[in-house]
């Protein structure tokens, strides 16, 4: 049994990790890789030319850049929601518990 990653063909991000499978069941594009690169895995890999590499820092910038926007947002949303649900009357423990569920 061998490790595969499966990958974006045309950003060549990495969308999927197999480790110890039996290859010939998977397909898309999968690129076999050994344990120890499948090990090291970060979110800053991706696949070029069939060789997994690590991203330069301007992409690296971006990825982080555009995670910590979805945090911001997510965070003014659940401002938002806490707001709307304070006026209609919940307090802090109600309103954490909805947004528990949520």
């Amino acid at each position: 049994m061998a490790d595969y990653i499966k990958y974006d063909e045309v950003t060549g991000r990495i969308t999927n990790r197999y480790k110890s499978v039996d290859g010939s069941n998977l397909t898309g594009n999968i690129l076999k890789i050994d344990r120890g690169t499948f090990n090291a895995l970060t979110k800053y890999h991706k696949v070029l030319a069939d060789e997994v590499i690590e991203m330069s820092e301007e992409e690296k910038k971006v990825i982080n850049d555009a995670t910590q926007l979805i945090v911001d947002n997510h965070n003014k949303l659940v401002d938002v929601i806490k707001n709307k649900l304070k006026g209609l009357g919940f307090d802090d423990k109600e309103t954490n518990y909805i947004l528990r569920i949520i």
